[in-house]
């Protein structure tokens, strides 16, 4: 028996608790080993020693079937669940009590000495049975198809909103950098500013002036009043998405093809923005500087 334990973080399974599990060594392969290493998360992976172990709990068959299967199942991911099936089920009969007079008519029959009269009888007692029958089955048909109406309904709603989601996400720039404001040094390789607060005061003292700035291509920087409107196309990004192209450019060289990618504009976009924004910032904050 080998004693080994799980190279899986967060798994527990080892030869004393597990006697009957596999543990697997890892592939020699460097592609597959590389895999490997993606999927098991361990930052301390000792992947070039002979006695670094993975169980077989982490492959669907409870152990590996080749030399390149991966493994799928770990303790951070979730197991799907099976769609519910909605399955028919029959509803029993309920009779319904006789009513006096056909209790009645049956006790006559008890009376009739002629067989024709009793077979008559007990057809119409039959009939009436089998047509409260088809009324249940019709009132379960319908119960049914209205239980999946609404299933239906709710499954739009919730691929409305998904796709509104999406919709969303795809417009969204793919750079922000808010969300960095927790790493100091972060901020300071993206814009040069030492951190996210002397970005925020930098921005305060450019968002005034630059909600009515001009962009044209002109030598001089052009503002208009906030009663007016301004000339041109509406705008497509915040000022906030504006800073953060020029600081990307002039702290990281970053050309105008990136940054129309990373924020989904055309890059004679980027080419305005940029040129505006260079005159502008020059005259607010050189004197400041």
């Amino acid at each position: 028996m080998v004693k080994a334990s799980c190279c899986v973080p967060r798994c527990t399974t080892n030869w004393r608790n597990s006697p009957n599990m596999k543990f697997h060594t890892l592939p020699s392969d460097p592609k597959v080993l590389g895999m490997y290493e993606k999927l098991i998360r361990n930052a301390n992976l000792k992947k070039d020693s002979s006695s670094t172990r993975i169980c077989g709990a982490h492959f669907p068959q409870g152990e590996r079937m080749s030399r390149t299967q991966l493994p799928s199942i770990f303790p951070w991911t979730s197991v799907p669940q099976e769609r519910r099936k909605i399955e028919r089920v029959q509803v029993p009969m309920v009779k319904r009590p006789r009513t006096t007079s056909v209790q009645a008519e049956k006790e006559n029959v008890e009376d009739y000495e002629n067989p024709s009269d009793i077979t008559t009888n007990n057809v119409s007692i039959d009939v009436q049975e089998e047509k409260f029958r088809d009324q249940s089955t019709q009132t379960d048909s319908l119960n049914e198809s209205q239980s999946l109406q609404q299933e239906i309904l709710a499954l739009k709603e919730k691929i409305q909103s998904l796709e509104t989601t999406i919709h969303e996400l795809n417009s969204k720039p793919k750079f922000e950098l808010s969300d960095h404001k927790d790493k100091d040094h972060d901020i300071a390789f993206y814009t040069g500013f030492p951190n996210y607060d002397t970005l925020l005061l930098c921005y305060d003292l450019l968002k005034e002036k630059a909600e009515h700035l001009c962009y044209q291509n002109r030598d001089e920087t052009e503002y208009h009043p906030a009663e007016c409107n301004k000339p041109g196309s509406k705008r497509k990004l915040t000022i906030w998405q504006e800073l953060t192209i020029v600081l990307l450019r002039l702290r990281l060289g970053l050309l105008e093809k990136d940054l129309a990618e990373r924020f989904r504009i055309s890059m004679p976009t980027v080419s305005v923005i940029w040129r505006t924004w260079i005159k502008f910032m020059r005259k607010e904050l050189e004197p400041v500087c």
